[in-house]
């Protein structure tokens, strides 16, 4: 009796999304009318730089997993601080109010998401106070001179991105959800 455990089914689980991609991939291949303006079907489409078939679909098994949790964990967030912030969330409802008014019952524009800037320092606020990976890893391809010390070429190095936006040096009371700080010139720069 085989003894089941979460790898193993995460393992089967992957391997029926891969047998069901390459199935996908088949059909659009021998059917062009198949393709569609999808993000598979542009990776098959991409006659110049035509990745294998088990790199676009690692790629999009990737995007569907990484996308599925850090979005539901940003959007958590999101609610979670607007909850404990009354006043950024009637801020937010009133911006959105506004542009709702504006359209008359239409469809948002881009320029009408280009134009939420306090929706924007909410987003800007709830990934700086919870980024979705708090560390990223690295390995130095050469020696690199940083403040009069060199990491050597082999080195792994590990930035705590958690620890960056919580540093008093960079931000005013770290721990507090503050979308306001956002509009400072200082943070322009960051808020593309």
């Amino acid at each position: 009796m085989q003894v089941l455990t979460i790898f193993w089914a995460m393992s089967q689980a992957r391997e029926a999304l891969v047998e069901r991609m390459k199935m996908e991939i088949k059909k659009r291949e021998e059917s062009p009318k198949a393709m569609g303006e999808d993000l598979l079907s542009r990776l098959l489409n991409d006659e110049e730089s035509r990745l294998p078939n088990e790199v676009v679909i690692d790629f999009v098994l990737f995007l569907v997993h990484a996308g599925h949790h850090t979005s539901a964990r940003a959007l958590a967030f999101v609610v979670k601080h607007l909850t404990e912030n009354p006043e950024a969330l009637l801020k937010l409802r009133e911006e959105h109010d506004a542009i709702a008014k504006s359209r008359n019952g239409g469809r948002l524009t881009w320029e009408d998401y280009k134009s939420m800037k306090f929706t924007r320092w909410v987003i800007n606020e709830t990934l700086r106070l919870d980024v979705g990976a708090n560390m990223v890893v690295r390995e130095a391809m050469e020696n690199v001179p940083v403040d009069g010390y060199v990491i050597p070429k082999g080195t792994c190095v590990i930035l705590l991105i958690d620890a960056v936006h919580k540093e008093r040096d960079n931000y005013e009371s770290p721990l507090a959800f503050n979308p306001w700080r956002w509009q400072s010139d200082d943070l322009q720069v960051m808020n593309l």
